[in-house]
């Protein structure tokens, strides 16, 4: 089998791409030696885009430069037995790359159950002249981590938190975190958290900000903490009265502080517990909206752009459902995607990404004309949809559980897919 990560990308075709009936150029970029590999893609308002992905043992990347097609994929130096890729940009074009990767500290018999251990974690950065700088591990030999936030400012700083865990969440009651001046190179571990978890994390005015959940009574409170001269503050508290035990709980900030979050509880209703998500600018109160009682289920997409609108998409009993809200404009109770309608509510995996001006790319897994494809369509402001484009049809298609989409800074859509052991990407063609 032959695995392809597909990009759509909204721009004129080179000798690498094709145009599809819908309108969207698809680009295929690299290859995998696993019909279901993580990938993560990023970009920023330039142009600029960074797509990674782990494959044959290592960690690979492909860049795209103002708007232009992704280049030859190149090896992460380093990343030898990584896994679990995640990319965060600047402004400038830099990028932090941050990966898991098999340290053999016990390698499980074929005849047990056991699993591999283990995964400590592993970051560099690609600097806008495509330079990698050195290789950093961050946590020790012998120990997993599970990434709770990470990201990059416009001067090249960086912040990581995690905690020590697992693939299904943190083992422990404390959350790490190191972080790094404008060089890059990360300072000692520091502790953000105790009895928190860290949920997300951005730089706003120069200094790593922290959402933390964590219990506060019977219940979940959200709190948010910011680190200067080398200290973390006190706490604010975000809200209050949130369920003690979650099916998805998952938050995303932009560089103005601006944050968004959504969650199901858990109450043993085996997912069909109610979804709701809130919303607030720097420094204000969280705007909470309940979205839909009864979800039909699977992993809800969540995206923030910079402005502050964002976006929430889930699968509904019908298709898939969205809804888009502002600092200023909570949440509202979502409508079917149009787009999403014609072959019923088969919906996978969904990728969301969210531009300044408040339009919202969607690509889900669906089907057209009975058969499974990867669909895209932009959502306007004022509701409308355009683009909707059928990016690629057959079996063995897969989008990551955390999505994989951006808009460059051309104000076009940009999606990426796994197809067989191809990887794709797709843009709009025209804005």
């Amino acid at each position: 089998m032959v695995f392809t990560i597909a990009v759509a990308i909204a721009a004129a075709g080179s000798a690498a791409e094709g145009l599809t009936a819908d309108g969207w150029t698809v680009q295929h970029v690299g290859r995998s030696n696993s019909d279901y590999t993580h990938f993560a893609l990023t970009g920023n308002q330039r142009g600029d885009a960074v797509l990674a992905w782990a494959t044959r043992g290592d960690i690979r990347v492909a860049v795209a430069r103002q708007g232009r097609s992704f280049g030859r994929p190149v090896i992460v130096p380093g990343s030898r037995d990584g896994s679990d890729p995640r990319v965060a940009m600047n402004a400038r074009g830099d990028a932090v790359l941050l990966w898991s990767y098999f340290d053999h500290t016990y390698v499980a018999p074929p005849e047990t159950r056991d699993s591999d251990c283990c995964y400590p974690l592993r970051v560099t950065i690609l600097d806008r002249r495509r330079h990698f700088r050195r290789v950093q591990t961050l946590t020790r030999k012998g120990t997993d981590a599970w990434v709770g936030g990470y990201a990059l400012d416009g001067t090249g700083r960086m912040g990581i938190m995690w905690c020590n865990g697992d693939e299904w969440g943190c083992t422990t009651s404390v959350f790490f975190g190191r972080f790094s001046g404008r060089g890059g190179r990360l300072g000692r571990r520091t502790v953000v958290a105790r009895n928190a978890g860290g949920i997300a994390l951005a730089y706003v005015q120069g200094r790593p900000r922290a959402l933390l959940a964590g219990p506060r009574g019977r219940y979940t409170a959200l709190f948010e903490t910011t680190r200067a001269h080398g200290r973390w503050g006190p706490r604010t508290l975000v809200a209050q009265g949130l369920p003690a035990y979650f099916w998805t709980l998952t938050a995303v900030a932009n560089a103005s502080g601006d944050e968004a979050v959504v969650w199901q509880p858990d109450y043993n209703a085996y997912g069909e517990e109610p979804l709701y998500a809130g919303i607030r600018e720097a420094g204000g109160r969280l705007s909470i909206k309940r979205l839909t009682q009864h979800p039909r289920g699977g992993t809800p997409a969540i995206a923030i752009g910079p402005t502050g609108w964002a976006a929430v998409a889930w699968p509904g009993q019908a298709g898939l459902r969205l809804s888009v809200g502002s600092t200023y404009h909570r949440f509202p109770t979502a409508p079917y995607l149009a787009a999403s309608r014609p072959d019923g509510g088969s919906v996978g995996g969904i990728e969301l990404a969210v531009d300044r001006s408040g339009r919202v790319a969607v690509g889900w897994e669906g089907r057209r004309d009975r058969r499974p494809a990867i669909l895209g369509v932009i959502r306007t402001l004022d509701g409308h949809e355009t683009h909707l484009g059928r990016l690629a049809s057959g079996f063995d298609m897969h989008i990551p559980d955390l999505g994989a989409a951006t808009f460059d800074g051309h104000g076009r859509a940009i999606f990426a897919w796994q197809h067989g052991l191809r990887l794709d990407i797709a843009r709009t063609v025209a804005r």
